[in-house]
């Protein structure tokens, strides 16, 4: 009896838990967004204050320190696919922050809303970009 009830918990507990996760799509993710952190690294220093704009037609743009970026971006279920953007080619003194995020943003596999804005990770769940929110 013991055991069916701490299941029946535990079962209870998982379902409740996943009610509250907030799949993300375009749709949550569209506006302005500030990049703070790349591959572990912070973007202090950066040429440009860098950042990414969701837009509602499916594509993103944005600044990775030196060098502008753009183009489509396809963001369903929590699944997130960057692989045909566009970048300017400027060379800046903050070449290893724009180099961070172009590695975050080549890798990234899947998105999710955190307390704290949102993060990118790759393939394996690894945090490789943090994101705030900064307009709609």
């Amino acid at each position: 009896m013991k055991k069916t009830i701490l299941s029946l918990a535990a079962g209870i507990l998982m379902l409740a838990s996943c009610a509250t996760k907030t799949t993300v799509n375009m749709d949550n993710m569209t506006g302005k967004w500030a990049i703070t952190e790349a591959m572990e690294k912070g973007v202090d220093g950066a040429d440009t204050a860098p950042f990414i704009t969701f837009t509602t037609n499916g594509e993103i743009n944005g600044n990775a320190s030196v060098n502008t970026f753009f183009g489509p971006a396809n963001i369903k279920d929590g699944k997130v696919d960057f692989s045909n953007l566009g970048m300017t080619k400027m060379m800046g003194r903050s070449m290893d922050i724009e180099d961070n995020i172009t590695k975050a943003l080549n890798v990234s596999a899947t998105i999710e809303l955190t307390a704290d804005g949102a993060v990118l990770k790759d393939k394996d769940g690894k945090v490789v970009m943090k994101m705030k929110k900064t307009e709609e």
